[in-house]
């Protein structure tokens, strides 16, 4: 039940049952400050529903990647993945987000968008 609060009302204090106890370190994860500048530059630069997603992704699929500009050629080369599949029929597993920066795989995109 919600109480309301007035000026000289003080809201409830949460107490356990007895005998319980409260777990304060449920799912805590601890960060690097490298993979702090990670997720701030995920957030700044994906929309918000999928930068989570993408930061766990990065966490547990690409644990190298340390630098932002290695987030944005995974992301850019991610799209050419998807566009080299619908143009070619076939997904490009030879091709590797390490290849190009970030720049070189839009304009790899541009390219593949143009056979379509």
């Amino acid at each position: 039940m919600l109480q309301q609060l007035t000026k000289n009302s003080t809201p409830k204090q949460y107490s356990p049952r007895k005998g319980a106890t409260l777990n304060t370190t449920t799912n805590m994860k601890t960060a690097t400050l490298t993979q702090l500048k990670l997720r701030a530059h995920i957030c700044q630069t994906c929309l918000p529903c999928f930068a989570e997603a993408v930061i766990e992704d990065i966490e547990e699929f690409h644990p190298e990647i340390t630098e932002p500009e290695q987030v944005d050629a995974l992301l850019e080369w991610e799209s050419y993945w998807e566009v080299y599949k619908d143009v070619h029929n076939i997904s490009p597993r030879w091709t590797s987000y390490k290849d190009k920066t970030a720049k070189e795989w839009v304009a790899a995109v541009d390219e593949l968008q143009k056979q379509l």
